[in-house]
This record gives C-alpha cells, structure tokens and sequence, in this order.
C-alpha cells in the first residue's frame, strides 16, 4: 500500500490525530 499522492489533507490530519490520541492514551495507562 503506498501512497504517492494525499488528496484530502483532512485524511492526513484524521491519521495524525489518531496517532497522538493513541500515544496520548499509552502515555496516560503507563502513568496510572
């Protein structure tokens, strides 16, 4: 799967989002 080409900068913003929720979310089990 490779993409050469993001044609909607919200998908990219959507994945980004999602990535930091879920290092947000590890970060917050590990300290509790």
């Amino acid at each position: 799967m490779t993409i050469k080409q993001v044609p909607e900068p919200g998908l990219l913003l959507l994945v980004l989002t999602g990535l930091v929720g879920v290092i947000a979310a590890r970060r917050m089990r590990v300290q509790i």
